[in-house]
C-alpha cells in the first residue's frame, strides 16, 4: 500500500502527480512569502505555479472525456484498484482546486507591482484562497461524517490527505497575503469590529463544528432513544456552548468598556489640548486668524487686533484687503487666486493699522476644505518690521564699512605708487637740473632739458594728489579764516564756472578759524567749482558755495553716517551746490574712486584727492544727489580757537653760489638715484661715501664715523630700513646729523622721529635747490680756497 494510503484502507492514496503538485504549490508559497516576488526566483515562481494551474485546468477537461495530454495514463497504465476506483489517478475535485490554487501567485505577483489595481488583485488572490480552503474542509468534514465525497459514483473521488493539504495549502496562501489582504484586513487590528469579528467568527465555526462532529462520533452523548437523558445532555452542551459564548462576549464587553474609557481619557485630553491652544493662540505675538476666499475675516486672535489698533468685533466686519497698505491692494486678488490654485501662499505684505502705521509681516497661509462647506484660509503671520529695520541698517553699516575699507586699501595703495613713483621723478627732475646747470645758456638742448624738468615736476603734482588721497600729504597747517580765503578766490573762481552759470557766494561772518594748508584748501574749493560747472554744462544754472557754522552733537551724528568718523564738536562748512544733472545712487559710491569718471576714463585723481585732503584736515565730507536735481558737496572742518596768524613772508636765502665742505654718507637702494645724488653733493662740494641700504650703512660709519660729516638716508629701504638705521647710528654716535628722505610727506616723517634726534627731512622728488638749502643749515660753507 502506498505511503498515506489513507484513513482507512478502503479509502483512495494521494495520486503521485497531486503529491508534486501540492509539494510545488506549497514551496512556491514559501518563496513567496519569505522573498520578493520581483526578479529571476520571483518570475520562475510565477511560471511554475501558472503551469500548475493549467496542468489542472487539462485534468478538468479531460474528465468531461476529452484526452488532451493523459499524463497519469502514460506514467500509471495500470494502477491499483480500491474497490472500482482506480489509484494514481487525479480527481477532478483536485484539478479544480488546483486550478484556483496554481493562480494565486501570479496575482500575488502582480499586487506587488503596484498600480491602481493593487487592491482588486489582492483581495481577487484572497478569494481564491478561501475556496481553496474550503474545497479542502468539505472533503475533510466528509470524510469525517464517514460518507466521503463522490465515493459511491463513477467519478474519482478525492483522497483525505489531499483534502487535509488543500486545507493547509489554502489557509497559507490567505495568510501570505498580508494583514492587508482580503480577507485578513477584516480582522487585524484593535477596531472594535475586528475584535467582534475575530471572537464571534471563531467561536461560532468552532462550536458548529464540535457539536457537528459529536453527532458523528458521539452519538451516545446525546441519548436518543431516552428523552430524558437527551434533554439532560443537550441542556449540557447548551450550557457549555453558552459559557463559551458568554465567555467571549464579556471579553469583548471588556474590551469594549476599555474602549469607551480610552474614548474618555481622549476626550479629556482633546479638552485640554484644545485649552492649551486657545490660551496660546490668545496669548500669541504673531497674528493667527482665518478668511475666505473673498477676504472676508472670519477670525483673528487678540494681538492681531491690538497691533492693528481695531476692536476684536471690527475685524470680523472688514476684508483682509483693507488692512494692507493702498499701494499692494490690487495685489491682493492675485494671492486669493494662488491659495485657490496651490492651497498655500507664502512671503511678505505691508499692512497699514488704524493710525496709519505701517508694519510688514511675514506669512504662511494655507487653504481648509476637508470637513467643510465652503473653504476657509488658516493664516499665520510674524511681525518683521523691526528686525527688517535692523537688517537694513546692518546692510548700510556693512556697505559703510566696505567702502571705508576700499578706500583705505585704494589709499594705501595710492600712497605707495606715489613713494616708488616719486623715486623715478628724483632721477629724471635731478639729472634735468645737473644737465641744465652744466650746459651753456646757448646750448640746443637746453630748451628740452627744461621741458623734461617742467614734465617732471608735473608728474610730481599727481604724485601730491595721490599722497592727498592716501592722506599722507604734506600740510603746512596754519589758522584760517574760510570765508576770507574763498571770498579771496572769488574773481578767480567766477571766470572757472561756465559763462551761462551765475556764482553765488553765501559765507557768513564771525566765524572762528580753522587749522588747515590754505593751498590745499584752495584746490578743493576750485576742484568741486570745475565738478559743478561741467554738471551744469552749456545749460543755464547756479553754483552756490557756502560757507557756516555746525554744531555736530551726539544727535545730529546719530542720524548721519559721520558717526564714525567725526568727534561731537563746532564745525565749519564749505558746501558747493549746483542746479546740475545730478548723479545716481551707483555713481555716488564710485565718485571717490580715483581716475573714475563719467565723462571719460583716466581723468584724474579730482574727488579721490579731495577725500585725501579732506581726511588729512581731520574733516568729512557728505553728498547730497538727486538725478535732474543737482548735487551738493558738504564739507565739514574742525573748528578751533586763538588768533589768526597774519601772512608769512620767507626772505629767500642767497644760496645760489653756496657750496659746501666735508663727507657725507648716502644712503639708497635705487642705483640710479644713488647715482644722482653722488652727483649733485658732488655739484655743492661735498665728498660722497656710498651705501645700498641700511645694514651697510651702519657698517660703513661704523669703520669711517671719524670722517663723515653727515647722513643722508632714504626712510624704505630693504634689510634695514633708514628708521632702524638711524636709530643704530645714533647709538654709535649721539651726535650724528642725520637727514631723512621720503616720498611721504614732510609732516609724517617728522612726527614719526619727533625727539628722537633727526636733524630734517626731504621730501621726493627734491631738486637741487631744496638739497642746497636743507644742507645749508647744517654743513659750514666752503671756504674761498678750500680744495
Amino acid at each position: 500500500m502506498p505511503l498515506l494510503a489513507g484513513i482507512r484502507s478502503a479509502y483512495i492514496p494521494m495520486a503521485p502527480i497531486t503529491s508534486i503538485a501540492l509539494a510545488c504549490l506549497g514551496g512556491l508559497l514559501l518563496v513567496i512569502s519569505v522573498g520578493p516576488s520581483q526578479g529571476l526566483v520571483g518570475m520562475l515562481a510565477v511560471v511554475i505555479s501558472a503551469l500548475i494551474s493549467a496542468y489542472g485546468l487539462i485534468e478538468l477537461v479531460e474528465a468531461l472525456g476529452i484526452p488532451l495530454l493523459s499524463l497519469e495514463e502514460r506514467l500509471f497504465p495500470h494502477p491499483p484498484m480500491v474497490g472500482a476506483i482506480p489509484t494514481g489517478r487525479m480527481s477532478p475535485t483536485t484539478a479544480g482546486l488546483l486550478l484556483l490554487a496554481g493562480a494565486v501567485v501570479p496575482l500575488h505577483s502582480l499586487r506587488e507591482r503596484g498600480g491602481e489595481r493593487r487592491k482588486l488583485l489582492g483581495d481577487l488572490a484572497g478569494c481564491l484562497g478561501i475556496l481553496v480552503a474550503m474545497g479542502g474542509m468539505v472533503v475533510v468534514l466528509s470524510y469525517l461524517h464517514g460518507t466521503p465525497l463522490l465515493y459511491g459514483t463513477l467519478t474519482i473521488p478525492m483522497a483525505a490527505t489531499t483534502a487535509l493539504a488543500f486545507l493547509l495549502l489554502g489557509t497559507g496562501q490567505l495568510l501570505a497575503m498580508g494583514p492587508d489582504g482580503f480577507p485578513s484586513r477584516l480582522f487585524s487590528g484593535h477596531s472594535v469590529r475586528a475584535r467582534l469579528l475575530r471572537a464571534f467568527v471563531s467561536t461560532t465555526v468552532g462550536v458548529v463544528v464540535a457539536i457537528d462532529l459529536l453527532h458523528v462520533y458521539a452519538r451516545g452523548v446525546f441519548f436518543e432513544d431516552n428523552a430524558i437523558l437527551s434533554g439532560v445532555s443537550a441542556t449540557a452542551v447548551a450550557v457549555i456552548t453558552g459559557a463559551l459564548i458568554a465567555r467571549v462576549a464579556l471579553k469583548v464587553g471588556d474590551d469594549m468598556d476599555r474602549s469607551e474609557e480610552i474614548r474618555r481619557e481622549a476626550e479629556d485630553k482633546l479638552r485640554e489640548s484644545e485649552d492649551r491652544y486657545r490660551d496660546l493662540v490668545e496669548h500669541s505675538q504673531d497674528l493667527i486668524c482665518t478668511h475666505d476666499l473673498e477676504g472676508r475675516i472670519l477670525s483673528a486672535n487678540p494681538w492681531a487686533a491690538t497691533i492693528l489698533d481695531y476692536a476684536p468685533e471690527e475685524l470680523l466686519r472688514m476684508n483682509f484687503r483693507e488692512l494692507l497698505v493702498p499701494e499692494v491692494r490690487h495685489e491682493f486678488e492675485r494671492y486669493l487666486e494662488k491659495i485657490r490654485m496651490h492651497g498655500t501662499a507664502r512671503g511678505l505684505m505691508r499692512v497699514q493699522t488704524r493710525n496709519g502705521d505701517r508694519r510688514l509681516w511675514e506669512y504662511k497661509n494655507t487653504l481648509r476644505t476637508e470637513g467643510l462647506a465652503e473653504p476657509i484660509v488658516r493664516g499665520m503671520a510674524h511681525d518683521v518690521t523691526e528686525s527688517k529695520r535692523a537688517e537694513a541698517e546692518k546692510r548700510n553699516l556693512e556697505e559703510q564699512v566696505r567702502r571705508t575699507q576700499k578706500l583705505e586699501s585704494l589709499g594705501v595703495l595710492a600712497g605707495g605708487i606715489a613713494h616708488d613713483f616719486n623715486n623715478i621723478l628724483m632721477a629724471v627732475l635731478g639729472h634735468a637740473e645737473l644737465a641744465l646747470a652744466e650746459i651753456s645758456p646757448m646750448s640746443p638742448a637746453r630748451r628740452n632739458i627744461t621741458e623734461i624738468a617742467t614734465a617732471a615736476r608735473r608728474a610730481s603734482e599727481l604724485c601730491r594728489q595721490m599722497l592727498a588721497y592716501a592722506g599722507k600729504t604734506s600740510i603746512a597747517l596754519e589758522r584760517v579764516v574760510l570765508r576770507d580765503l574763498v571770498e579771496e578766490m572769488a574773481h578767480l573762481l567766477k571766470t572757472a564756472i561756465s559763462k551761462k552759470a551765475i556764482l553765488n557766494l553765501n559765507l557768513e561772518r564771525g566765524l572762528p578759524p580753522i587749522e588747515a594748508d590754505p593751498s590745499q584748501i584752495r584746490q578743493i574749493v576750485m576742484n568741486l567749482i570745475i565738478n559743478a560747472s561741467e554738471a551744469i554744462g552749456d545749460r543755464s544754472g547756479v553754483v552756490t558755495v557756502s560757507v557756516g557754522a555746525t554744531r555736530c552733537d551726539e544727535e545730529y551724528l546719530s542720524r548721519t553716517e559721520l558717526r564714525e568718523t567725526l568727534a561731537p564738536g563746532l564745525y565749519l562748512h564749505l558746501e558747493v551746490a549746483d542746479t546740475g544733472c545730478g548723479i545716481g545712487e551707483e555713481t555716488r559710491l564710485r565718485i571717490f574712486e580715483p581716475f573714475f569718471s563719467t565723462k571719460f576714463t583716466g581723468r584724474g585723481l579730482g574727488l579721490a584727492a579731495v577725500l585725501g585732503i579732506v581726511r588729512a584736515h581731520k574733516g568729512a565730507l557728505k553728498v547730497y544727489s538727486e538725478p535732474g536735481k543737482g548735487t551738493t558737496f558738504k564739507i565739514l572742518f574742525p573748528a578751533t580757537e586763538g588768533p589768526v596768524e597774519g601772512a608769512r613772508t620767507i626772505e629767500p636765502a642767497p644760496l645760489a653760489d653756496w657750496r659746501g665742505k666735508g663727507t657725507i654718507l648716502l644712503v639708497d637702494d635705487e642705483e640710479s638715484l644713488v647715482a644722482l645724488g653722488a652727483r649733485m653733493l658732488e655739484h655743492l662740494g661735498f665728498t660722497v661715501l656710498l651705501a645700498s641700504d641700511g645694514l651697510q650703512a651702519v657698517e660703513l660709519y661704523r669703520e669711517r664715523g671719524k670722517e663723515i660729516d653727515m647722513v643722508l638716508m632714504d626712510l624704505t629701504m630693504p634689510h634695514m630700513d633708514g628708521a632702524e638705521a638711524f636709530g643704530e647710528l645714533r647709538r654709535l654716535n649721539p651726535a650724528v646729523l642725520v637727514v631723512l628722505a621720503s616720498g611721504y610727506s614732510h609732516e609724517d616723517v617728522a612726527s614719526r622721529f619727533a625727539g628722537k634726534g633727526l636733524n630734517g627731512v626731504l621730501q621726493k622728488p627734491y631738486s637741487l635747490l631744496k638739497l642746497r638749502e636743507s644742507l645749508a643749515g647744517l654743513l659750514p660753507k666752503r671756504q674761498e680756497g678750500d680744495a
